[in-house]
């Protein structure tokens, strides 16, 4: 539409059709408000009928077993009351109520030093590291060129 040549005619559908929009946006607007309100009552604002914004809700602090690191330190407490034996990964997953699934791949990432493999899925607690052998004292290790 060239505006040099707007007529009468095509100004007033243009109005007419702004009119409409308006109307549409307050109508959504007013359905989100009712919507957030039927969420467990949470309110969106209205900053102006043509866009809206819902408040800024801080995150939940994870309970102690959701913390990083949870996992691990209860695996590896199971781990270290069953001893050598160790735990198959299923019944780590029911007693720490968890898919078993994800226990299995915890071993195969994080738990893949600090555990090892009896049988396929079962696992116990590497014991702790001898130390390394030192070389003779006194004596510098020779170096490669």
């Amino acid at each position: 539409m060239n505006i040099k040549h707007i007529t009468s005619d095509s100004l007033r559908s243009l109005l007419e059709l702004t009119d409409r929009k308006e109307k549409l946006i307050k109508a959504l607007s007013d359905l989100e408000n009712e919507i957030a309100g039927a969420l467990k009552g949470a309110a969106t604002v209205a900053v102006d009928a043509a866009e809206t914004v819902t408040p800024f809700k801080p995150a939940k602090k994870q309970e102690k077993n959701g913390r990083h690191g949870g996992l691990k330190t209860r695996i590896l407490d199971l781990l270290e009351a069953a001893g050598d034996e160790g735990l198959r990964v299923k019944d780590i997953a029911a007693k720490l109520g968890r898919n078993a699934a994800n226990i299995s791949v915890w071993f195969s990432t994080t738990g893949k030093k600090i555990t090892k493999k009896i049988e396929p899925g079962r696992f116990a607690k590497k014991s702790a590291k001898k130390p390394a052998k030192a070389g003779k004292p006194g004596r510098p290790a020779k170096k490669k060129i």
